[in-house]
């Protein structure tokens, strides 16, 4: 089930987020306690702000495996237009190829698609193959921007355009 997330699933927003970012960093991921409050301390917060983002989690037998957040670019839309921003979308890896990251990416294409903005905008890590072919195969396309990321490495933006409904 897709279902749009409360403040209760704070918690288990924050575990999947954990469990997920750890998979694809693999080595590379280390996470200390403050790590962890911190991460709970986020989701606690954008889940108690209604009206900043929009937060789905995906749930099988009653237990959230998988989110997706999405809204306006947390740092402000590029020239003023209204873009809107896949800022995560992760499903824990024992869920996956379960069609949920699909079902998840699905809640973001129907918001994108709804006429209310110009584009849409994402970051990967550019050492997450799988994500980035996962975004490929949607429609996404990598743009040329980029950030530094962690280990030397990048994140790499990522756009698409809505597909305008008849």
């Amino acid at each position: 089930m897709i279902r749009r997330a409360t403040p209760d699933d704070a918690a288990a927003v924050a575990a999947v987020h954990e469990v997920a970012r750890r998979a694809y960093y693999e080595a590379g991921a280390t996470t200390s306690a403050d790590d962890v409050a911190a991460r709970l301390a986020f989701w606690t917060g954008v889940l108690q702000e209604p009206g900043r983002a929009a937060v789905w989690c995906a749930e099988v037998a009653g237990e959230v495996v998988g989110f997706c957040f999405l809204g306006p670019p947390l740092h402000g839309p590029p020239a003023g237009e209204p873009v809107l921003e896949l800022h995560a979308l992760y499903v824990r890896p024992s869920s996956w190829a379960a069609g949920l990251g699909s079902a998840l990416h699905a809640v973001v294409v129907d918001e994108l698609d709804t006429g209310r903005w110009v584009g849409g905008t994402l970051e990967v890590w550019s050492r997450n193959d799988r994500a980035i072919g996962f975004y490929e195969r949607r429609g996404w396309a990598l743009d040329g921007r980029s950030r530094p990321g962690p280990g030397g490495t990048t994140y790499e933006r990522m756009s698409r355009l809505p597909q305008r409904r008849p």
